[in-house]
C-alpha cells in the first residue's frame, strides 16, 4: 500500500488478515489484492450453489448466506419503525444511535450486529441503508456492507459506519474494491460482458448489461463495472465544471476527472487522459454537457490539451457520452 496509515487504520487491516486467515502484512504491495481473491473464493461457491445470474440474485444469496438483514430508511418514519422493531421489540442497544446517525447525510450505511440474536436467526446483522438523500447508491452499499461482514470480523455493540467523509481511508477503500467484485461477480458478470465485445462500447451497450444484470445499481458503478470487463482497452472518466486544483474559483471550466482505466489500456499505456484537463468545445462531451441526452463519436485525442500546452497522443478514439448525476458528464473512451 503506497499511502501511509495510521495505527488505528492499521489495527483493523491487520484483523482483516487475521479474520481470512491471510499471511501478508498490510502494508506490503499486495496486500488489497490477496484479501479481495480470498474473499471471492470465500463467495465464490455460496453463489454458485444459489444459483445466482444477476447481481440482486448475488447479494441477496450473500445476505442470506452470512444473516444480514438489508433494512431501508427513506424518511423519519422508517428510523421510528426500526427504533421500535430492534430497539424495543428485540432490546438492540445499538439502535439508538440510530437516528442521530442517520441525521448526518454523509453516513451512507450502518451494519449492526445484533447482540440479542440467536444463532439460527437469519438477521444477526442489520444492515441500515440511508436513502433518505437518494437511491443512487443502495446497491453498491448493499455490497460494501456485505464486505464489512465477510471481511472483517465482529464489532460487537459499535456499528460499521458508511461515511462519507471516510472514504478515502484505506479500509474503507479496500471495502469498495471488494464490494465492486461481490456486485458485479467476476465469474457471472464478465462472461455477459465478453459475449458483446464484437460490438462498440456505447452506453447503448452498457444500459444493457445494467439492465440484465444490476437494474439497480448506479450508472456509474454499472459503467466502471463493465470498463474493467470489457476485453478490449478502456477507460471511463466524468466532466464537471471545476476550477484550478489549488485555486478552484480560477479558469472555471469542464474537466474530466479520471474513474478508471482496465488493465488491457494500462498495461498497453493506452487512453490516458489528465486529471482535470479541460474538455475541447469540439467534442461530443461537451455537447452533451450543454445539450444532454448520450453522444457517440469518434475523435482524436490529440484535440485535447491542457491550459499548458500539453496534448494528448494522436490516436483516434471512440468516444460515449451521456448526462450523469449532479449535473456531471459520464465518458467512456475505446479503441475507435
Amino acid at each position: 500500500m503506497s499511502t501511509r496509515i495510521t495505527d488505528g487504520q492499521l489495527m483493523r487491516l491487520d484483523a482483516v488478515a487475521d479474520h481470512l486467515d491471510i499471511r501478508i502484512d498490510a502494508e506490503d504491495e499486495g496486500f488489497n489484492e490477496a484479501v479481495i481473491s480470498t474473499c471471492l473464493t470465500k463467495v465464490a461457491p455460496i453463489i454458485a450453489d444459489a444459483s445466482a445470474t444477476s447481481g440482486e440474485e448475488i447479494l441477496a444469496a450473500l445476505g442470506n448466506h452470512f444473516s444480514v438483514r438489508f433494512e431501508e430508511v427513506r424518511s423519519q418514519a422508517d428510523i421510528q419503525r426500526l427504533e421500535q422493531k430492534y430497539l424495543k421489540g428485540q432490546r438492540e442497544l445499538g439502535f439508538a444511535q440510530l437516528e442521530k446517525e442517520l441525521a448526518n447525510p454523509n453516513v451512507d450505511a450502518l451494519l449492526f450486529e445484533r447482540q440479542q440474536a440467536e444463532v439460527w436467526d437469519d438477521d444477526k446483522w442489520v444492515a441500515v441503508l440511508n436513502l433518505q438523500q437518494t437511491e443512487a447508491r443502495s446497491f453498491f452499499n448493499r455490497a460494501h456492507e456485505l464486505s464489512h461482514r465477510i471481511a472483517e470480523p465482529p464489532q460487537g455493540l459499535l456499528p460499521f459506519k458508511r461515511h462519507g467523509l471516510e472514504r478515502g481511508e484505506p479500509i474503507e477503500r479496500l471495502m469498495d474494491q471488494i464490494g465492486a467484485e461481490l456486485a458485479f461477480f467476476p465469474d457471472v458478470f464478465v462472461p455477459l460482458v465478453e459475449a458483446r465485445q464484437a460490438e462498440q462500447l456505447t452506453f447503448g451497450v452498457i444500459n444493457e448489461l445494467r439492465t440484465q444484470f444490476a437494474d439497480s445499481s448506479s450508472l456509474l458503478a454499472a459503467v466502471n463495472a463493465v470498463v474493467n470487463a470489457w476485453p478490449k482497452p478502456a477507460c471511463c472518466m466524468t466532466a464537471k465544471m471545476a476550477g484550478r486544483k489549488r485555486k478552484p474559483n480560477e479558469a472555471v471550466a469542464l474537466r474530466v476527472f479520471p474513474q478508471s482505466r482496465n488493465t488491457l489500456a494500462h498495461d498497453a499505456n493506452e487512453l490516458f487522459v489528465i486529471q482535470r484537463m479541460r474538455v475541447p468545445k469540439t467534442s461530443v462531451v461537451y455537447e452533451v454537457f450543454t445539450n444532454g441526452g448520450t453522444r457517440t463519436a469518434v475523435e482524436n485525442l490529440s484535440t485535447w490539451s491542457t491550459s499548458g500546452g500539453k496534448k494528448l497522443r494522436d490516436e483516434n478514439v471512440l468516444i460515449t457520452a451521456t448526462r450523469g448525476f449532479q449535473e456531471s458528464v459520464y465518458i467512456v473512451i475505446s479503441g475507435a
